[in-house]
This record gives C-alpha cells, sequence and structure tokens, in this order.
C-alpha cells in the first residue's frame, strides 16, 4: 500500500481531527496535514510535497474554500495535476454545488463530517 498524503482544511479543529481520524481508521499509511485557514495550507504546501487529495471546508472566515482554490490554482498550478480535492462542507445550496464544477480538480462535493464508508469508496477508485 502506497503512501497517501491527505491535507485537511477546515476552520472547526474538532471535525478536522475527526476526519483525521476516519481517514487513518481507514488508510493505514497515510500522511494527514491538518490547516485551520487557506493561508495556512498555502504556507504548508509551500515546503511539502503535492497531496494526493485535499478535503476543503467551503464556508471559512477570511478566505473560503473557493477563494483558496482559486490562490492555489494562481500560486502552484502544478499541484492540481496530481491533487484531488473533495470539498467538504455543511453547506447544501446548489449554487456552491455548480460553482465547484468550475474547478477540474475539484472530483467530489460531500457533507460532513467524512465516513468510512466514504473514504473506503474514494480509495478503492484510486
Amino acid at each position: 500500500m502506497s503512501k497517501k498524503i491527505f491535507l485537511l482544511i477546515d476552520d472547526d479543529p474538532i471535525i478536522s481531527l475527526v476526519h483525521q481520524e476516519v481517514i487513518l481508521n481507514t488508510y493505514s499509511n497515510a500522511e494527514v496535514i491538518r490547516a485551520n485557514t487557506g493561508d495556512e495550507a498555502l504556507k504548508k504546501l509551500k515546503n511539502s510535497p503535492s497531496p494526493h487529495y485535499i478535503f476543503l471546508d467551503i464556508n471559512m472566515p477570511v478566505m473560503n474554500g473557493f477563494a483558496f482554490l482559486d490562490k492555489l490554482l494562481v500560486n502552484k498550478p502544478e499541484f492540481m495535476r496530481f491533487t484531488k480535492v473533495i470539498l467538504v462542507t455543511s453547506s447544501v445550496n446548489p449554487l456552491d454545488i455548480d460553482r465547484s464544477k468550475q474547478y477540474e480538480c475539484v472530483i467530489d462535493f460531500v457533507s460532513k463530517p467524512l465516513t468510512r464508508s466514504y473514504m473506503t469508496q474514494l480509495l478503492s477508485k484510486a
């Protein structure tokens, strides 16, 4: 089982911790990087290898998930060749779902919290 790198970006530290545990319980050879803000995530990405997956909250203060994606695509376009983004949110706004389709790197839009069943399904496609 090859090592997979996951980046979790969520302003709620409890949700972030829950998602980390779900990932580690589903995929034992995972490296999980956590960031509370989009800016923190961008700084961490400067000094780390491209993550295989980014789990991104949409509704965050200062920089929402879409603003993070826009900055990432400008500053690190090479990441998007190898990185898959899953928007993880409590939003059920159809406009958010439509907007997510504008980003080629976004492969899914799921409701919080992540589940082991979802992770198993996602990783079986990889």
